[in-house]
C-alpha cells in the first residue's frame, strides 16, 4: 500500500478537507494530486490495487515501465504535500489511536491490529514519537495478552527510544531559549559549551532532531554575531539543512517551530552583505511565501513576515534610493517597483490591523518606519506622505521608549528633506536628532548615512569646503568594513550624482 494511501485512510474528515483543500488551490499542478486523493478508498480495509488507482487518475491502463514510474512519483509528490498537515495540525494522526482502542472494544481485533500497523507506518515516517509511542503500547500489550513476550519486549524498546527522542527535543529547546532569553546574549567563550551540548543531538539517527539542532547551531552564530556565521562553510551548512527539509517537508516538527522561515531569514542575513540583489530578494521572498503556509500567524504577530520586510527595505534603499534624482523613475526595473508595491501593500495590511496598534506598539512603529521608507523610494507625493507618516510617529509616542527605532526614523526624515530638496527642514532634523541620541549609542549603518546625506545636503545648499571634508571623514569610516558596504555605496553613488568634489587616498 502506498504511503498517501495509508494517510488517507488515516485522516479523519476534518484534516482530509483540509489537505483536499490545500492541494486543489496549491498549484495548476495539483489536478493529478487531487484526482489521486479522490480517487484513494478511505475505507480502512479495501485495498485498491496500482492499476485502478492508475486508471483513476490518468483515464487508461498502465502498459510500460515508466508509467509505474510516473505513477509512483506522482504518490510520491502527494504525499509530500500533507507537509501542509505536518505544519498546522502535527497531530493529525492522533484520533486513531482512539479509533484502534474503539475498535478492540467493540471486539474487532483484526482491525485494530490493521490499523495500528498503517499509523505506525505513517507515524514512523513522519517522526510523530507521541503516536508512534501510543501505537506501540497497544501492539505491545496486545502481544503480552497473546503470550508473545519477547515480541511485547521489543515493541517496549522502541517506546524507549522513542522518549529519548522526545526528551531530547525537550532539552535541546529548554537549552536554546536559555542561551538565547534567560542569559543575555550568549558570548564567544560559550561557543564550544554550546557546540558540545548539540553534537550528540546533530548526529542523531532523528532527521527531525538532527536537522533542528542543525539549525540552531547556524543560528547562534548569528545571533551571537560570529564571523563563523559569513563563512562560506555555513552557508553550506544552510543549503544542506534547506535541502533536507525540502526532502522531508512531511516530517512533524514541534507546533509553531517556524523552521522553514528561520532558515531563510538565516540565509537571508548571510547573503545581504554580498549585495546580490537578485538572491536576496528571492530569498526574502521566500520568508514571507513559507511563513503564510504558517497558520498559526492568523493569531499572533507574523514576525518572520516583518523581518523579512525590514530587509528587503535595507537592500532596497541601500540599491535603488534615487529619489533625489529626477530621472530616478528610469533607474528602477519593473520587477523592483512591483517588489516595492508588494512591500507597501503588506505593510498597509499590517498597520491597518487596529489589534496590532494597539497591542505591539514597539512593532507598530517598527513597521511604520519601514513603510516609510518604502514610500521614499516613490514619487513626491509618496515622500511627503513618508515624511507625515515619520512626524506622526515622533507626535503620537513621545510617551513610549522606543531607541531602538529612532535613529531609523530620523534617517528617512533626512531622507525625505534631502529628496525634497528642502535642505532647512533637514537642518531642524539633524539637531532634533543630535538632541535626541545624545547620550545613546546608535545603529552605525543609519548614523553614518545620516550624518553623510547631511553634509552633502548642506554642500549641495552652501557649496563649503568644509562639508565635502566631514563628508570624506564619514565615507572613510565606512573602508574595509563589509557590514558598511551598502552605506558606503548608497552615499558616493549620491554625490557622484550631484558632482561632489571627492577626492580619495
Amino acid at each position: 500500500m502506498l504511503l498517501i494511501e495509508k494517510v488517507i485512510k488515516l485522516l479523519d474528515d476534518f484534516h482530509f478537507t483540509v489537505l483536499r483543500d490545500y492541494v486543489k488551490n496549491y498549484s495548476i499542478r495539483s489536478f493529478y494530486p487531487l484526482s489521486l486523493i479522490d480517487a484513494i478508498d478511505r475505507d480502512l480495509m479495501n485495498s485498491q490495487s496500482t492499476e485502478y488507482l492508475y486508471f483513476a487518475v490518468y483515464g487508461e491502463e498502465p502498459e510500460e515501465e515508466k508509467h509505474y514510474k510516473k505513477f509512483f512519483q506522482l504518490a510520491h509528490y502527494t504525499f509530500k504535500l500533507t507537509g501542509f498537515l505536518a505544519k498546522n495540525y502535527p497531530n493529525y494522526l492522533h484520533h486513531n489511536i482512539s479509533r484502534i482502542h474503539h475498535l478492540v472494544n467493540t471486539g474487532q481485533p483484526d482491525k485494530a491490529l490493521r490499523l495500528s500497523e498503517i499509523t505506525l507506518d505513517v507515524a514512523s515516517k513522519i517522526e510523530d514519537f507521541t503516536t508512534s509511542i501510543k501505537v506501540l503500547s497497544f501492539l505491545a500489550q496486545s502481544e503480552v495478552y497473546s503470550d508473545h513476550h519477547a515480541k511485547a519486549i521489543d515493541y517496549y524498546e522502541g517506546i524507549e527510544k522513542l522518549y529519548g527522542y522526545e526528551m531530547d527535543l525537550s532539552k535541546m529547546n529548554l537549552f536554546i531559549y536559555n542561551h538565547l532569553y534567560s542569559k543575555g546574549k550568549t558570548n564567544a567563550e560559550t561557543i564550544d559549551e554550546t557546540k558540545n551540548f548539540l553534537k550528540p543531538f546533530i548526529e542523531s539517527d532523528s532527521i527531525l532532531i538532527s536537522t533542528l539542532a542543525r539549525l540552531n547551531l547556524c543560528y547562534i552564530y548569528y545571533n551571537m554575531r560570529l564571523p563563523v556565521f559569513y563563512q562560506q562553510s555555513t552557508f553550506d551548512e544552510l543549503l544542506e539543512i534547506e535541502e533536507i527539509l525540502n526532502k522531508n517537508n512531511y516530517l512533524v516538527f514541534p507546533y509553531m517551530h517556524n523552521i522553514k522561515p528561520k532558515l531563510h531569514f538565516l540565509k537571508l542575513h548571510y547573503l545581504i552583505r554580498s549585495l546580490d540583489s537578485e538572491s536576496v530578494l528571492k530569498e526574502a521572498e521566500r520568508v514571507i511565501e513559507e511563513s503564510e503556509e504558517e497558520l498559526f500567524w492568523n493569531s499572533y504577530i507574523n514576525q518572520p513576515e516583518i523581518n523579512s520586510i525590514a530587509i528587503q527595505v535595507s537592500h532596497l534603499m541601500t540599491n535603488y534610493y534615487y529619489s533625489y534624482r529626477d530621472d530616478f523613475a528610469e533607474l528602477v526595473e519593473q520587477d523592483v517597483k512591483d517588489r516595492i508595491a508588494f512591500l507597501k501593500n503588506k505593510c498597509r495590511k499590517i498597520l491597518n490591523n487596529d489589534n496590532f496598534k494597539e497591542k505591539h506598539t514597539i512593532r507598530y512603529i517598527n513597521v511604520s518606519t519601514l513603510y516609510s521608507a518604502l514610500l521614499m523610494l516613490g514619487n513626491k507625493e509618496e515622500i511627503e506622505e513618508s515624511y507625515a507618516v515619520l512626524e506622526n510617529l515622533l507626535l503620537h509616542y513621545q510617551q513610549v521608549s522606543f531607541h531602538g527605532y529612532s535613529d531609523s526614523i530620523y534617517l528617512n526624515l533626512v531622507l525625505a528633506s534631502f529628496s525634497l530638496k528642502d535642505y532647512k527642514n533637514m537642518e531642524k532634523v539633524y539637531r532634533r536628532y543630535k538632541k535626541t541620541t545624545s547620550t545613546k549609542i546608535v545603529n552605525p549603518q543609519n548614523d553614518l548615512a545620516l550624518h553623510g546625506f547631511y553634509y552633502l545636503g548642506k554642500w549641495i545648499e552652501t557649496r563649503r569646503e568644509q562639508y565635502v571634508k566631514k563628508f570624506l571623514q564619514v565615507i572613510e569610516q565606512t573602508t574595509d568594513k563589509s557590514n558598511l558596504k551598502g552605506t558606503r555605496k548608497l552615499l558616493t553613488e549620491a554625490a557622484s550624482y550631484f558632482k561632489m568634489p571627492l577626492t580619495f587616498d
